[in-house]
């Protein structure tokens, strides 16, 4: 298969909640068929830090 990726921050969880939605969404944002089986995919999950421009300037 050719090498799709694709990737949401994780603030999208705060719109998609449903872990099996969200999968779904992050395979049809790589252009993977809904069927895809997962096992041949390589998941990875990360962290960021999120702030805005205010929060910088009361520094």
């Amino acid at each position: 298969m050719n090498d799709r990726r694709a990737t949401f921050l994780p603030q999208v969880w705060d719109s998609i909640p449903d872990k099996r939605r969200f999968i779904a969404e992050l395979v049809a944002k790589a252009g993977l068929p809904a069927d895809t089986r997962l096992a041949r995919c390589r998941v990875l999950r990360y962290r960021v830090v999120k702030w805005r421009e205010a929060d910088l300037a009361s520094h």
